[in-house]
C-alpha cells in the first residue's frame, strides 16, 4: 500500500480492436471492446487508512496484516472527459513494509454498468504494474472475465482491462 493504491483508479478510456459479444440474462445481446483504458488522477482520489496493532510510527512506518487502504476517485477517459467512479479496497494479508501482499478489490461504476476486479496483489518495491482478474459486471458488461492491467504513475493510476468475455 505504501507504493500505491492500485483502485484508487484512473478512467482513460481506450477501445481497441474487435468485440466480444456477451449474452446477458435478460437473453440480449450486449458487445464489450476488446480492452477498456481508464485513469485515476491521484489528486481526485480519496483515501482512507485503517491502521490495526501493531500500529504505524512515524519515524519508521510499517504496515502489517490487517491495515486497510479505502480508496474512490472520478474515471477519466484518457482524452481527460469524465467516464464514471472507482471504488477499492486493499486490505495487508501478509509482510511488513514495503514488501507486502494484499488483497484488491474494486469496481468501476461506469455509464453503462459496473466491473468487478477482485485479487492479490504482491507489494514489491519498483514493480509498478500488477494484474489480477475481472470477475463480472452488470448492465453491458453483465458476465465480463478477463484481467485488469494497473499501472501506478506519479499523477494517476491507470487500468487496462482486456475482456476475454
Amino acid at each position: 500500500m505504501t507504493r500505491k493504491y492500485p483502485i484508487t483508479i484512473a478512467a482513460a478510456v481506450v477501445v481497441a480492436g474487435a468485440a466480444i459479444v456477451i449474452p446477458n440474462s435478460s437473453g440480449q445481446v450486449s458487445t464489450l471492446p476488446d480492452t477498456l483504458a481508464l485513469e485515476m488522477r491521484h489528486r481526485e482520489a480519496k483515501v482512507a487508512f485503517v491502521d490495526e496493532p501493531p500500529r504505524m510510527r512515524t519515524r519508521r512506518s510499517s504496515e502489517s496484516p490487517g491495515d486497510t487502504a479505502i480508496a474512490r476517485g472520478r474515471l477519466r477517459t484518457i482524452a481527460g472527459a469524465p467516464a464514471g467512479q472507482v471504488h477499492s479496497e486493499f486490505v495487508v494479508t501478509g509482510g511488513r513494509s514495503p514488501r507486502t501482499t494484499e488483497q484488491a478489490t474494486g469496481t468501476f461504476v461506469l455509464r453503462d454498468g459496473q466491473i468487478a476486479i477482485h485479487g492479490v496483489l504482491p507489494n514489491t518495491p519498483g514493480i509498478e504494474k500488477d494484474v489480477i482478474p475481472i470477475v463480472g459486471g452488470t448492465g453491458r458488461y453483465n458476465g465480463a472475465t478477463g484481467s485488469a492491467e494497473i499501472v501506478s504513475g506519479r499523477r494517476a493510476v491507470t487500468f487496462t482491462l482486456r475482456f476475454t468475455r
